[in-house]
């Protein structure tokens, strides 16, 4: 069981079941196998919260800035889809010019 900064909160050996109380020091604990065979196998961290509870934060969405970034990948996409376009026109010319002067 590590914690925060790699610091090992316990340590178990050959077993199927593993108990570890977080205390308020351990911001969060994460569960890691090693097998005998060099594999290591980290599980997602549970954190520690407060007794009163965790308590989400408000999101709310930014219509200009949404709006905004939508429309300027937009036009990223479309200014990479006319030069792509120009590319293949440019060498689709090139290669019919070559085939019409081996004739």
């Amino acid at each position: 069981m590590t914690g925060q900064n790699g610091k090992e909160l316990a340590a178990f050996n050959d077993t199927n079941l593993i108990k570890y109380k977080l205390t308020p020091k351990d911001h969060y604990a994460r569960a890691t196998f090693q097998y005998r065979n060099g594999t290591t196998v980290y599980l997602n961290p549970v954190f520690y919260t407060l007794r009163s509870g965790y308590k989400e934060t408000l999101v709310y969405e930014n219509i200009g800035e949404t709006t905004f970034f939508r429309t300027l990948g937009v036009i990223i996409l479309f200014l990479w889809l006319l030069v792509l376009w120009t590319f293949f026109v440019r060498r689709l010319r090139i290669y019919d010019r070559r085939r019409l002067s081996l004739r």
